[in-house]
């Protein structure tokens, strides 16, 4: 019987369907008739409008195999004793079965708000699970979920059970057609085969156009929403806007909106995951995850270990004085001349080593320290670059101490053309065959690639690189002394001073390797028959790495769009964005920095007390003042300099820890060497410095703890997280009996496992971790003191998170899954009250201060001000919300606290988004602007 109430056969139901659908009256591409024992499924391809013949016949496969599981459905539920809502009915069934169920509808609430807009929507998600396993069974695949919805074994089991029967049921069924009445069609059987090469090949459907259900959820949110708009603007421009809306949200556009937005406002990370999770999981790991540490959660770890022995040469405990850094860059200069040296005669000229001073005075150095210096710098190349060489015969990293000690100051370059003559003139000096305008057109070349050292050459795609050109190298490297560099009249130094030029050298060799060893992937065939890589000298089947992997990944994108920002964004992650800085912007921009800096993070080191909570809530802890975190505060003032050792041993502190915290690296790298210097200053005298070493020390030492508990238990908890680390317990019971001894390389595993617990435990923001644009020089003023929050947000309450639904799969309770992010409010919440109790009272305290130079007559000079209190005030929801907002819960959300309260202050509602600089700006152009705001330390004591 039809809509109308006419009877009608069930051929007559089929053909009026069927004509439905080709003339686009019938709403969505399936149909299913049940009645009796029968069901009847007709199928309309053509509903769908991609391009893609084969993502198209993916989708019509999805939509049989969904209007399959609506049958197989309707038996289950009946012999599981559940109904079409998955609640349990009058029938009796087996205590198997109803566990079943049980399960089945947990699975199910996981989800639930995906399908609230369905009649049926336990029925509409036990039809894609079982569309997902019956394709994917005939695929030959493995059935993966997605990291967000993980689905339980006993769930996962069912499904897998009951497609491999169903496919067992098909080939019987098979075989007697096939008997009866000869081969299949060879088109339906070249279709069939087809569907499945590409579902291998991991087409899916998130990668083809939107389900019919999806369109019929499009059209009913446009019909309510024009009833709405009709009330208020009238039913013809209703109209319009109903027909307009159903437009774009079917276009490109619709589309790439998901893609754009995070694009824009996620982290990095989180936009190549969307596009290519491969790529995106050698970048960047997530905390508490057993992802493979990634590229940019390890490299700093790394640096910071070669960083650290380096320093060792000259007994530096703690961040080094100008004596200190004059002293090393005196020994490092005697070292060249040791160098150029035959070996047999090293030894001797060390004895009487000097060098000349900035005034050209000659001056004793330390000729056994010069002579480590070599023997560092031998096993640094020799064990770890050379070692990590794709081809040995032709080494992308040259071995010479010259190019050990020289970066080339691109910031110096850029800013003068003087400076670039200068080097030109050397260049010509060293290449004599080379006109002047050539070698000038050379420097000019590698300013503007920022090209700092001309010991690595570039290999593979150049903007994934890290490098010089090649050509350009084969000049550069002609240039055998240094002291043409340094010193020039009227110029002063060319390149950087020695000291820093090791640290970079460290850095970006360290990056190079890491990125090799980290981003590798196999060819396949559709990497070449894409066309977008050039790979005549591999084959299918190849393991490639480095540059040239990132390539093959980001060109595996089918999407041109997606392609190309994923390209953008792993060029931003690698600093190889905004190149082209004019030198006079990168100054200005320099001091606008350090001036936000100082006059912003004064209370800092108060405001970064719930960083202290990281740690526990890493060790999976229920009290954040339970045993270990007393015993590893005691340890740090009763064992400090044991414990600094172990934390540099590992590679989680360095002598610059606080340049990655609130200032992210790529923020250091858009400012002068001067502004660099003074800000570091700040923190240092700010206490932050040393607030932020403690953590990291500490942080450690309670990762080491967490090794050997969980070393000495054998429980599945504790397997799992050993696992998370990438560790065994075999492994640190050898390092613990050790005495936790880096230098053997069978404890490596350990010292990467320790490592990882305390970047997961304190924040240190990375590229993956904020908006691909914003790893920009132009966008720094922007984003700057914003990396804090999405680091914070996506690393320690991400990793919340992700304990949470860890623990549900494990344990299978809410009531245990809850536990994590209860005791997350717990720890950080009163951390940070406290933080803000401190904070206001010692702005009480400084108030007589700054009473007195804040120029107005509001406040009496040299008297302590009560109004500093302002939490006193409070309701006590707003001082919840406020200590929530503090404590880091809200991550990168908290950044929309200030849109709310701009309005009280006069402000506009976006300026707060763009940036403390844009902020100042509007104080100017409204007439706002007030001395103390620029007062470095006092204009956060107001």
């Amino acid at each position: 019987m039809n809509s109308d109430g006419e009877s009608r056969t069930v051929a007559e139901a089929i053909r009026q369907t069927q004509q439905e659908m080709i003339a686009k009256n019938h709403p969505g591409m399936a149909h299913r008739f049940a009645g009796g024992q029968i069901n009847i499924v007709i199928i309309n391809p053509q509903a769908l409008r991609g391009t893609n013949k084969t993502a198209n016949d993916i989708a019509s496969t999805y939509v049989l195999g969904h209007e399959l599981g609506h049958v197989i459905f309707r038996e289950e539920m009946t012999r599981l004793g559940l109904d079409a809502f998955g609640q349990r009915t009058d029938k009796k069934v087996s205590k198997a079965d109803e566990r079943t169920g049980q399960i089945l509808f947990k699975e199910f609430k996981k989800v639930e708000d995906q399908y609230t807009t369905r009649e049926f929507p336990f029925e509409e998600w036990y039809a894609d699970r079982m569309s997902q396993f019956l394709l994917e069974e005939g695929a030959g695949t493995v059935t993966t979920m997605e990291p967000s919805t993980p689905m339980a074994p006993s769930a996962f089991k069912y499904f897998q059970t009951l497609a491999k029967k169903i496919k067992q049921l098909w080939q019987s069924f098979d075989r007697r057609i096939r008997a009866r009445y000869g081969e299949v069609n060879p088109v339906f059987t070249d279709y069939a085969n087809g569907v499945v090469e590409a579902y291998r090949n991991g087409l899916t459907r998130d990668n083809i156009t939107a389900s019919v259900t999806e369109q019929a959820d499009i059209r009913n949110w446009v019909d309510s929403t024009s009833e709405m708009i009709g009330k208020m603007v009238g039913k013809k421009n209703a109209t319009r806007f109903n027909a307009l809306a159903k437009k774009i949200l079917r276009s490109e556009f619709a589309k790439d909106v998901r893609g754009f937005f995070t694009y824009i406002l996620a982290p990095a990370d989180n936009y190549l995951r969307l596009v290519n999770p491969e790529l995106a999981k050698a970048l960047y790991s997530r905390s508490q995850t057993t992802e493979t540490t990634g590229f940019f959660n390890y490299h700093p770890v790394v640096q910071y270990r070669y960083t650290n022995d380096f320093y060792k040469i000259f007994n530096i405990e703690k961040d080094p004085t100008t004596a200190d850094l004059e002293r090393i860059d005196s020994v490092l200069e005697g070292a060249e001349q040791l160098a150029a040296l035959p070996q047999e005669e090293r030894v001797a000229a060390a004895d009487n080593l000097t060098v000349l001073d900035k005034d050209g005075n000659s001056i004793q150095v330390d000729g056994a320290e010069a002579l480590e210096v070599l023997k560092f710098f031998d096993t640094f190349y020799d064990d770890y670059i050379f070692k990590n060489e794709l081809d040995p015969e032709n080494p992308t990293v040259l071995k010479n101490m010259l190019f050990f000690t020289r970066q080339y100051d691109i910031a110096k370059l850029a800013a003068e053309p003087e400076a670039r003559e200068a080097l030109a003139r050397v260049l010509q000096k060293y290449n004599p065959d080379d006109s002047f305008e050539q070698s000038l057109a050379s420097v000019e070349a590698m300013v503007a690639s920022a090209e700092s050292s001309d010991a690595i050459r570039l290999e593979g795609a150049a903007d994934l690189s890290i490098g010089m050109q090649k050509d350009r190298q084969k000049k550069f490297i002609n240039i055998t002394n240094n002291a043409d560099l340094r010193n020039i009249e009227g110029i002063g130094d060319l390149i950087i001073p020695a000291h820093h030029a090791i640290r970079k050298y460290i850095a970006e060799n360290v990056k190079k390797v890491e990125f090799k060893n980290k981003v590798t992937t196999t060819l396949t065939q559709g990497d070449f028959a894409n066309g977008r890589n050039n790979l005549e000298k591999f084959d299918v089947g190849e393991r490639v790495s480095g540059p040239k992997a990132a390539e093959v990944m980001i060109n595996r994108i089918d999407n041109q769009r997606d392609r190309g920002r994923a390209r953008k964004a792993v060029q931003a992650m690698l600093g190889k964005a905004g190149m082209n800085m004019p030198g006079w912007l990168r100054t200005t921009q320099s001091y606008l920095l350090a001036l936000n800096v100082m006059t912003y993070l004064t209370f800092a080191t108060v405001a970064s007390l719930p960083d202290l909570a990281g740690p526990v809530l890493r060790s999976k802890e229920m009290s954040i003042f339970g045993k270990e975190f007393r015993t590893q505060i005691a340890n740090y003032f009763n064992n400090r300099k044991e414990m600094e050792q172990f934390a540099r041993d590992v590679g989680v502190i360095g002598f610059d820890s606080i340049s990655q915290m609130y200032i992210n690296a790529g923020e250091l790298g858009y400012m002068t060497e001067g502004t660099k210097y003074y800000t570091q200053q700040f923190f240092k005298y700010t206490g932050l410095e040393w607030y932020t070493n403690f953590t990291r020390i500490y942080a450690a030492g309670m990762g080491r703890q967490f090794l050997i508990k969980h070393a000495n238990d054998n429980s599945v908890k504790s397997k799992e997280y050993l696992t998370e680390l990438g560790v065994t317990a075999e492994q640190i019971k050898a390092a613990q009996k050790s005495g936790w001894d880096f230098s053997d390389p069978q404890h490596k595993m350990v010292q990467d496992a320790v490592a990882r617990f305390t970047e997961e435990s304190i924040v240190r923001p990375n590229a993956a971790e904020r908006p691909a644009w914003a790893s920009n020089p132009y966008t720094a003023l922007i984003f700057q003191l914003k990396s804090f929050f999405y680091a914070y947000g996506k690393n320690i309450i991400g990793g919340v998170i992700r304990n949470t639904q860890s623990t549900f799969n494990r344990e299978g309770k809410i009531s245990a899954a809850a536990m994590p992010a209860i005791f997350a409010s717990t720890a950080l919440l009163p951390l940070a009250m406290i933080g803000m109790e401190l904070r206001e009272l010692l702005k009480y305290f400084l108030s007589p201060i700054s009473s007195a130079v804040d120029f107005n007559d509001r406040t009496e000079a040299f008297s302590f001000d009560s109004s500093k209190f302002r939490t006193n005030d409070m309701g006590y929801g707003e001082w919840l919300l406020e200590a929530s907002d503090r404590s880091g819960v809200f991550g990168a959300y908290t950044m929309l606290f200030p849109m709310f309260e701009a309005g009280r202050f006069g402000d506009e509602f976006y300026t707060s988004l763009l940036g403390p600089t844009a902020q100042r700006f509007e104080d100017l152009v409204k007439g706002d602007v007030q001395a103390k705001d620029f007062m470095p330390g006092f204009a956060s004591v107001y």
